[in-house]
């Protein structure tokens, strides 16, 4: 058995490194969608909770303790803006539709579809050569890396936001329990 052109070998290991990189990449943004969604629904949750809450606590009752309304105001405000980050961190990328510049890829499952046939496709995979799809799979796995950092970075804030947005609420509960003359 004939050994391996160099050259080839190293391109294979090169295609598998990118391959392997682009489904870490992808398995950290479907991680971060994952935490999404259970951010956006335990806020959702907490909302609601916290509106009867408020109801049946009389938070905005005329004669409770400026303080408590205060915190309990700040409390949902937070609240919601963690569930506003969450939503945003759920927020599919346009970069799966439309390329940079508005250029169309050959790796982007909606500019494959615009081809018509299979065979079309395959032709411009030809056409841009192994050199040419490398290129294309290094700028979807640089793309969709930038897509992840932004994700994590509004689920960071989203995570937060409903910590201390838990805090005040409990500081809102206590204030109420506890009035202080």
């Amino acid at each position: 058995m004939p050994l391996p052109d160099e050259s080839n070998l190293e391109k294979a290991v090169m295609r598998d490194l990118y391959c392997y990189i682009h489904d870490h990449v992808e398995g950290v943004v479907q991680f971060g969608d994952t935490k999404a969604t259970l951010l956006i629904a335990a806020d959702s949750l907490l909302v609601a909770a916290y509106l009867t809450g408020a109801d049946k606590l009389n938070f905005f009752s005329p004669g409770i303790d400026s303080s408590a309304r205060v915190f309990g105001i700040v409390s949902l405000a937070l609240l919601g803006l963690g569930l506003v980050l969450a939503l945003l961190a759920a927020t599919p990328s346009p970069s799966h539709w439309v390329g940079k510049n508005g250029t169309k890829g050959v790796l982007l499952y909606s500019s494959i579809a615009d081809y018509k046939k299979w065979s079309d496709y395959l032709k411009e995979l030809q056409r841009l050569g192994d050199e040419g799809v490398f290129n294309e799979m290094v700028r979807r796995i640089h793309s969709k890396s930038i897509f992840a950092h932004k994700k994590f970075t509004c689920l960071f804030l989203s995570s937060t936001s409903t910590c201390l947005s838990l805090v005040m609420a409990a500081t809102a509960i206590l204030l109420k329990a506890l009035p202080i003359s």
